[in-house]
């Protein structure tokens, strides 16, 4: 008698009288089996929707994808709006890999998985000589290349209300409901995955040409070299 995997053939292979025949077997085995084995599937789903490895040897993608976001959540990665399920669960996969590498290369994973490809961190040492103030040695600079953000020029205005905390200023293309959301998702990344003690210098955004525009990410209003600003 072959070993029974499931509860309809156990229930098959038990059976009495008079459910023991061909005929009786086979109802017995719908109407117990085949219903535990159902609960059971149900059970083993709703447990393995919280991990992310499959439940059982099989097919490595053959699990419940329901509770990534919550995972995620729980982990400070949550998903992107542009993020298939498949790419997210990659990246939660390696997420140990992604808090214990290098805080440049974190941040820089994290906004290209929210879909700013190319970006750059920079950090003092990186210039020759250190700009000024040189003991300012926590200032970072993010720059966004041309294609990676949808900022097209420096000429910006007010949209919204006269009400302050409802309007939204900013270079060409941030200036917008839209782009206001793009430039709110770049900043909430960055302070979710820099170090606590690492500043935002300046956000740079080419525009092609060598032509740049630069927003403050730490508020220096009276800064000789201030260039643009926003709220």
């Amino acid at each position: 008698m072959a070993a029974a995997r499931r509860h309809v053939d156990l229930v098959e292979q038990i059976a009495v009288p008079p459910w023991s025949g061909d005929l009786g077997g086979k109802y017995v085995g719908v109407v117990l089996g085949l219903s535990n084995d159902l609960m059971s599937e149900g059970a083993a789903t709703a447990v393995s929707a919280q991990w992310l490895v499959p439940f059982k040897p099989g097919d490595p993608n053959d699990r419940p994808v329901g509770g990534l976001d919550m995972i995620g959540a729980a982990s400070g990665l949550p998903r992107y709006p542009a993020e298939t399920l498949d790419g997210y669960l990659v990246r939660l996969l390696r997420r140990w890999t992604l808090w214990t590498q290098g805080p440049k290369t974190t941040l820089v994973e994290e906004l290209e998985s929210a879909g700013f490809a190319g970006v750059t961190i920079e950090v003092p040492t990186d210039f020759t000589p250190r700009p000024d103030p040189t003991d300012y040695w926590s200032r970072f600079w993010i720059r966004f290349p041309v294609g990676s953000h949808p900022v097209t020029g420096p000429n910006g205005f007010v949209v919204g209300t006269s009400v302050v905390g409802t309007g939204r200023i900013g270079p060409d293309g941030f200036d917008t409901a839209d782009g206001a959301l793009v430039f709110g998702l770049i900043r909430q990344i960055v302070n979710r995955m820099k170090p606590s003690q690492w500043v935002v210098w300046d956000y740079v955004f080419e525009l092609g040409g060598g032509d740049e525009i630069r927003i403050q990410g730490h508020r220096r209003f009276q800064d000789a070299t201030y260039v643009y600003s926003t709220i």
